[in-house]
């Protein structure tokens, strides 16, 4: 896992980050005039982008991960950055909407008194048409801002949809694997089970065969050296001389088996 441009990247986001919400509250307590909140609303906007663009980086670097493990815990913090872009866009909405009214409220006023007290100026009835057109055209460059920066949240979202639709897929396909793995594994173990007990089967038949055989040999050596005792023997009987003459061929001392 390369951790050097993933780590550079997430501190880039975070650092864009803390500016624009410094700038938020900026928006929020510092504005006065239409002039301060187009500044800083000028400083802000290249930070959003920024901030986009680091986001969008490390998505693509999650995206570049062999492992699994690292590509899903990549995405889900990248959908993470991305609901905070999201969050950060409109609070930046909210802080410019009740700047602007604020703006706007306090301009009412001094217009309604006839000029601005204290070291300011009062207004002329021309200077007075120029404000107002200035305001205006701020407040319909500001809509227009408001407008874009919505545009962008809906593509943000959209991103994000899609980011957590592939993590989704990333996540069903390891489960698949998985299971199809656990699968393997337990057809292995069935088969390992059976070779061992056909195993202890052979060896148990070999070894009875031999067993038999053995006692099959010692029986047939006993039989053979040690099972006649003389006892045993066959009686040996002279033959009858007056039935069988001695021109058969036996004589008297030989013994007949």
């Amino acid at each position: 896992m390369a951790d050097d441009p993933i780590k550079a990247c997430v501190r880039d986001i975070i650092k864009y980050d803390l500016n624009i919400k410094a700038l938020i509250q900026d928006v929020r307590n510092k504005c006065e005039t239409q002039d301060e909140l187009e500044t800083l609303n000028k400083q802000i906007i290249p930070k959003i982008n920024s901030l986009k663009e680091k986001i969008e980086d490390l998505e693509e670097l999650a995206l570049e991960q062999d492992k699994d493990s690292d590509k899903h815990s990549l995405l889900q913090d990248v959908g993470n950055y991305k609901q905070q872009f999201i969050n950060t866009q409109q609070l930046l909405r909210k802080a410019v909407v009740a700047s602007k009214t604020d703006i706007d409220k306090i301009e009412r006023d001094l217009l309604l008194k006839g000029g601005f007290s204290g070291s300011k100026l009062e207004l002329s009835p021309a200077s007075d048409k120029q404000h107002l057109a200035k305001t205006a055209g701020n407040i319909t460059d500001d809509l227009v801002r408001i407008s874009r920066m919505m545009a962008q949240q809906v593509e943000m979202q959209q991103s994000a949809t899609e980011t957590l639709a592939t993590s989704s897929k990333v996540l069903h396909s390891t489960k698949d694997e998985f299971y199809t793995m656990s699968g393997a594994i337990s057809a292995g173990r069935k088969a390992l089970t059976g070779y061992n007990r056909r195993e202890c089967i052979d060896k148990f038949v070999i070894v009875l065969a031999f067993t038999l055989f053995l006692l099959t040999v010692a029986y047939i050596a006993y039989k053979r050296l040690i099972g006649f005792s003389p006892d045993e023997l066959p009686l040996v009987t002279e033959p009858d001389m007056a039935t069988q003459p001695n021109s058969i061929g036996y004589s008297r001392d030989t013994i007949t088996l």
